[in-house]
């Protein structure tokens, strides 16, 4: 469950920039040479037109930074990329995009402490950034274990985008390592309302109904995960778990060969196929 909470943070960037020259002391030159347009008022008039050219070439020169970062962030040089928005940080530091990019970079590298600063100097610069919220709740959740403060931070991206079915998947998981499963399941409920056919929330929502005793819907929260992914092996072992615990063990070992089907090194699945065989006192089958 834990890795489900990161799926976007690894997810490739979907739209890829060409390549633009990095400015260089040459083409800065040439630049600073080439001459504003003027209007044709007096003094006044002309600062401010140099004063707009002048943020125009701050802004286009953090941009160039900006999209090579996101060009070494896709090719996985996650140093080179966090070097490069450092620049476009430099020139133009209230660079929304930069900041953003920067806290996936960042917790990519392992530095995490440092990935939620940026997070949320993107959220000083843009407070109503849902994404940048859903992230930094990630990284609370998954890797400080802060489950109340992650949970804040989800709320505040379905505050600001009500139908984001990752923060309500997110919550939910969030909720389920409380033991809160009644609020776990509200969670799940919410993210299949907006994507009836999320899997993993299918999945999670089965494991919760699992933990309050009601397995009959715990096997039919699986069965639809199942549909829509029919080579998840977790839910198969899961769908296992709660058919043994009905009673229900020729059909939990099949849900357990299933699992070893797609995922033949799972040991748990042995485990718990070996106990289901064991209770149906097939003991020689107990050696495949």
């Amino acid at each position: 469950m834990l890795n489900k909470i990161w799926r976007f943070l690894n997810q490739p960037i979907s739209e890829l920039f060409e390549n633009t020259p990095i400015p260089t002391e040459e083409n800065q030159s040439q630049m600073s040479q080439q001459p504003p347009t003027l209007t044709d008022g007096g003094e006044g008039d002309e600062r401010v037109d140099r004063e707009e050219v002048d943020r125009e070439n701050v802004d286009r020169e953090a941009e160039e930074w900006f999209e090579r970062g996101k060009k070494q962030y896709e090719l996985g040089d996650f140093e080179g990329a966090l070097a490069s928005y450092d620049k476009a940080l430099e020139i133009k530091p209230d660079l929304h995009e930069a900041c953003y990019y920067r806290g996936n970079t960042l917790y990519n590298l392992g530095r995490l402490e440092e990935a939620i600063a940026s997070f949320d100097k993107a959220l000083e610069i843009k407070p109503d950034d849902h994404k940048a919220w859903n992230y930094r709740g990630a990284i609370l959740c998954n890797n400080f274990k802060k489950y109340e403060e992650a949970i804040k931070s989800f709320d505040q991206a379905l505050k600001i985008q009500p139908d984001y079915h990752e923060s309500w998947n997110n919550r939910g998981i969030t909720l389920s390592y409380l033991g809160l499963w009644e609020e776990a399941l509200a969670s799940y409920d919410k993210v299949l309302e907006f994507k009836p056919d999320y899997h993993e929330a299918w999945h999670s929502r089965g494991y919760a109904l699992g933990d309050l005793s009601r397995f009959k819907e715990a096997i039919a929260s699986y069965d639809k995960a199942l549909e829509i992914k029919p080579d998840f092996h977790l839910c198969w072992y899961d769908r296992g778990r709660a058919l043994d615990d009905l009673g229900l063990l020729e059909e939990a070992l099949a849900s357990y060969d299933k699992v070893l089907e797609f995922k033949p090194d799972l040991h748990k699945a042995w485990y718990s196929r070996g106990f289901a065989l064991h209770d149906l006192g097939r003991l020689e089958d107990d050696h495949r």
